[in-house]
C-alpha cells in the first residue's frame, strides 16, 4: 500500500476514535467541560512523517463545545457532532468566501517569531510546507490561557496526541510553552500518563524525551526579547541534530 494512503488510514482511523473521546468528555454534564476543542495544521495533507511537529499546551481562546456545535463556520462539526473531519481539518473555521484560521496562520504573530527561532536551521522552510509540517496541542480543548486546563483534562486527552505523534513519527518535535509545558508533562509522567524528563540546556531552552522521542522545549515566540529570540536561534540547530542521550552523556556541544 502506499505510504501516504497507509498514513491517512491511519490518521482517519486516530481521528474516528479521538473525536470520540473528546466528545463523550466535552458533553458529559458531569464533568463540567463544555469547552470548544480544535486542532491546528490539516492532516489530510501530510503526505509522509512530518519534518517538524510543533506542540503547544492547548489553543487560547474562549467557546463551549455547545456553541461551537451550533457555529456554521465550524461546518463539519455543525453537520456532524462526530465527524473526524473536525480533528483532520485542523482550525479550519471559516466564514463564508473567507479564508480558514488555518489558511492565515503565516501572517499570525507567533509564525513570524518561529522563523527568527528557525533563522539558522535548515527546518526554516518546511514552515511553508503543510505537507511537511505537524502543528498541534498537547490537548485541543480551548481555555483563555495555558495555565486554566486541568491536569483532568490533559490526562484524558494528552493520549490522544501521544498516539498522533506515534502515527506520524516526526523527525523534530518542539513543544512551545517549553518551560511551563515540560513541567506539566513531568507531572502527568508521574502519574503514569507518559514516560518523560527533561534538562535545562541555556536560559529558557530545554531538551527531553517523550515516551522515547528526542523533544526541544522553547519559550512560545510572541512578546520575546531581541536577545532571547537571538539565542534560540543559535542553539536550535545543535538540539534538532541531537538527542536527549548525546545531552545526558555530555556529548552534545553548543
Amino acid at each position: 500500500m502506499n505510504k501516504n494512503v497507509d498514513l491517512q488510514k491511519q490518521l482517519f482511523e486516530w481521528a474516528e476514535t479521538t473525536m470520540s473521546n473528546y466528545v463523550c468528555i466535552a458533553s458529559d454534564p458531569n464533568n463540567k467541560a463544555d469547552l470548544a476543542f480544535y486542532t491546528q495544521s490539516d492532516l489530510t495533507k501530510l503526505t509522509g512523517c512530518p519534518k517538524l511537529c510543533i506542540i503547544g499546551i492547548n489553543p487560547g481562546s474562549c467557546g463551549s463545545f455547545s456553541d461551537q456545535c451550533q457555529n456554521r463556520n465550524w461546518s463539519y462539526l455543525f453537520e456532524d457532532i462526530h465527524s473526524p473531519n473536525h480533528i483532520l481539518k485542523g482550525n479550519y473555521c471559516h466564514a463564508e468566501d473567507k479564508p480558514s484560521s488555518w489558511d492565515l496562520h503565516t501572517r499570525w504573530k507567533y509564525w513570524h517569531g518561529l522563523r527568527r527561532y528557525f533563522a539558522n536551521s535548515s527546518l526554516l522552510k518546511v514552515l511553508d510546507e503543510d505537507t511537511n509540517i505537524l502543528v498541534t496541542n498537547a490537548s485541543f480543548f480551548n481555555t483563555p490561557k495555558a495555565n486554566k486546563i486541568s491536569n483532568e483534562l490533559l490526562c484524558k486527552t494528552l493520549p490522544d496526541t501521544l498516539r498522533l505523534i506515534e502515527i506520524t513519527s516526526p523527525e523534530t518535535i518542539v513543544f512551545l510553552s517549553g518551560k511551563a509545558c515540560f513541567g506539566r508533562l513531568s507531572r502527568l509522567s508521574k502519574m503514569g500518563i507518559c514516560d518523560f524528563e527533561f534538562k535545562n540546556v541555556v536560559g529558557n531552552v530545554f531538551i527531553g524525551k517523550l515516551n522515547g522521542r528526542t523533544c526541544i522545549g522553547v519559550p512560545h515566540p510572541t512578546y520575546r526579547s531581541n536577545s532571547e529570540i537571538n539565542t534560540i536561534a543559535s542553539v536550535l540547530p545543535v538540539l534538532i541534530s541531537s538527542t536527549y542521550d548525546d545531552f545526558q552523556n555530555n556529548t552534545l556541544r553548543l
